[in-house]
């Protein structure tokens, strides 16, 4: 992750949302699931070993006997079978899945408010799940999937507690929805100076511009 200071802003480029660092104090861990996720079997969570812990939510490449391990690290495909209930289920993806994401660039207009932005070339806004196996349970359990900006706004606004404006920055079709709002490159780039940048940049910035 890049951090680059504009006066009073702080711009975060590929903004990492996502923990690969694994937990020590089993506690807390239990505190904090019980807050966001509110599991049925949180007592027999608390009871559990940390191995236990680690393989009931499918820890890969295998459960861990010395440290709880990362949400990134749970595989929904091993612990489908535990949990039961649809709507836990989802909310332990979207848990999962908040510790993968990585918004292109961040900016924070304070300590309480920022603005998203996810930068478009071809395609268009992405969807969780993405593998094969995932999304026939999702389909199995009738369950949407879960848009790129949906899961953005949990993690920035339900779980980080930032009021955060989603932009999609793209080439072309500039048209606006319920949870995000678009900017064209070539409106992004027409208030830069790039009179000192190299020909290079020139060329791609123009290539952007002129799609």
């Amino acid at each position: 992750m890049n951090t680059v200071h504009a006066g009073q802003n702080q711009v975060l480029i590929s903004f990492i949302s996502s923990s690969k660092s694994h937990c020590h104090d089993q506690r807390n861990l239990h505190k904090i699931l019980d807050l966001i996720l509110k599991p049925r079997q949180i007592e027999t969570l608390k009871l559990m070993s940390t191995s236990e812990f680690n393989t009931y939510f499918g820890a890969v490449p295998r459960a861990s006997e010395k440290y709880i391990q990362s949400p990134s690290n749970w595989s929904i495909v091993r612990f489908k079978t535990n949990i039961v209930d649809d709507d836990e289920f989802l909310k332990t993806c979207r848990f999962k899945w908040a510790f993968n994401a990585k918004p292109d660039i961040v900016i924070h207009t304070s300590h309480e408010t920022a603005i998203c932005i996810e930068c478009k070339l071809e395609s268009g806004e992405g969807t969780y799940p993405a593998n094969k196996e995932e999304i026939r349970e999702f389909r199995r359990r009738n369950l949407n999937p879960v848009g790129q900006t949906e899961l953005q706004r949990y993690i920035m606004e339900d779980l980080l507690g930032i009021q955060t404006k989603f932009i999609f920055l793209v080439q072309k079709s500039r048209t606006n929805s319920p949870s995000h709002s678009s900017l064209l490159w070539k409106e992004a780039f027409a208030g830069l100076n790039i009179n000192g940048c190299p020909t290079f940049i020139k060329e791609q910035i123009s290539h952007l511009c002129l799609k």
